[in-house]
């Protein structure tokens, strides 16, 4: 498993869309729908807001914990054994994860817009692949500290179980995905 011709075509789509929407942004053309948010506010209701009922002031209590890093292109952020140490939200550019796998590597290429390293940051688990900056990026950044400041502040249980639920969520629409496109491969 390698990349195939499909995820090049994705990629560059992807690289396309991010270019007109960073100069309309400039420009002051269309924004997305969730723009009246300061961020990280507008990133967790666009992440979320298919996945969850929950409001913009149940998100609104999360929003102080995720702190905004700049990626350079080439960064790599984890690699495949790592702690999970932190997980994020992409505002902006592209990061590339790459599972090397028993029979062969699988990459899977993560846009704006999106959430990168939630199963293992949340379950606590070692890292499955390596990510990294695939182009300069603007992400915000849970961090450890940051979970457990969210668990112990009043209502954080339910603000921790929804997290979980959407990382679960998240997991299962990406497993799909692949074995969608494993099958595709075999035959």
């Amino acid at each position: 498993m390698g990349s195939s011709p499909r995820q090049q075509i994705v990629h560059n789509a992807a690289t396309t869309a991010l270019k007109e929407e960073r100069n309309l942004r400039s420009e002051g053309g269309i924004t997305p729908k969730f723009q009246h948010f300061r961020q990280p506010m507008s990133l967790l209701m666009q992440i979320f807001h298919d996945l969850s009922d929950k409001t913009e002031d149940f998100w609104f209590k999360i929003a102080p914990f995720f702190k905004r890093e700049v990626i350079p292109a080439g960064t790599v952020l984890w690699n495949q054994g790592d702690e999970s140490k932190e997980l994020y939200l992409l505002e902006s550019g592209i990061l590339r994860a790459v599972y090397d796998l028993e029979h062969g590597v699988l990459i899977e290429t993560i846009v704006a817009g999106t959430v990168c390293g939630e199963l293992p940051f949340l379950s606590e688990t070692k890292r499955s692949a390596k990510v990294s900056a695939e182009q300069d990026c603007v992400a915000w950044k849970l961090d450890r500290e940051g979970w457990k400041k969210i668990q112990e502040m009043d209502g954080g249980d339910a603000v921790a179980a929804e997290l979980l639920r959407l990382g679960l969520k998240l997991t299962t629409e990406r497993m799909e995905t692949i074995t969608s496109y494993i099958q595709r491969l075999i035959g």
